[in-house]
């Protein structure tokens, strides 16, 4: 009995893994998709450039089992705030799977001297790898956190993490204790009435808290917090 539930234990495993990975993404509002139209697509990215764009780049990883389209209105406003933006579209929507995704954008756009690295949900955590591990400016994390191998306490960095009052996801005792990852000088904000899913458009989230603002105020308070930031 015991030899035949130690062998439906790995069974179990790859069942749960086939589960998480080839189970369908959060799809894109209609919005979101008419939106990605006034972008630039790329093989691997979608970019949001203004005319009179600084030397300043954003690059956004979308969040777990979302699909990069869903973050093209918050792309779209972010750039015209004066930024050149980009998202950044992940092998089967897990950031896990394109880590060093930000690679082909600094280098597709060498006019660009300065790079953030943005990151909602599961791709903060991959964003913060990034940052980690390259040179960047800054980096931006949406309802996310850096995991305990991802220290950045001590590199010179500047950190925006940002979360909603009413994120369903984001464990708040994790939150917390990671913040001891950050540098001491890290930035945080919450947005009153955001939740999780609103960061991006894809509509609603499972165990995710009704928002009790909508979707497009909520982006404009998330954006306004970035700009702020970035200008201080």
């Amino acid at each position: 009995m015991k030899k035949k539930l130690l062998w439906l234990i790995p069974i179990t495993i790859i069942f749960l893994l086939y589960q998480f990975i080839f189970n369908s993404s959060y799809d894109p509002t209609i919005k979101a998709l008419a939106t990605l139209k006034e972008g630039t697509i790329e093989d691997n990215y979608a970019s949001f450039i203004p005319q009179d764009a600084d030397q300043v780049g954003i690059i956004i990883y979308p969040g777990g089992k979302v699909s990069y389209e869903a973050y093209a209105p918050f792309a779209k406003d972010l750039s015209e705030q004066g930024y050149a933006t980009f998202i950044v579209e992940m092998p089967l929507d897990l950031a896990i799977f394109g880590g060093n995704s930000a690679d082909i954008v600094i280098e597709d756009n060498p006019t660009i001297t300065e790079w953030y690295i943005l990151g909602h949900s599961l791709g903060g955590v991959m964003a913060a790898e990034y940052a980690l591990e390259h040179n960047v400016k800054g980096l931006i994390l949406l309802a996310s956190y850096p995991q305990d191998k991802h220290d950045l306490s001590d590199k010179d960095i500047k950190v925006l993490s940002i979360l909603g009052s009413q994120d369903g996801l984001v464990d708040k005792d994790t939150f917390n204790k990671s913040k001891s990852l950050l540098p001491i000088s890290s930035t945080y904000r919450i947005i009153k009435g955001a939740n999780h899913a609103q960061m991006g458009s894809y509509g609603k989230q499972k165990k995710d808290f009704e928002a009790t603002i909508t979707e497009e105020e909520q982006r404009y308070k998330v954006i306004e917090a970035i700009v702020q930031w970035l200008n201080d």
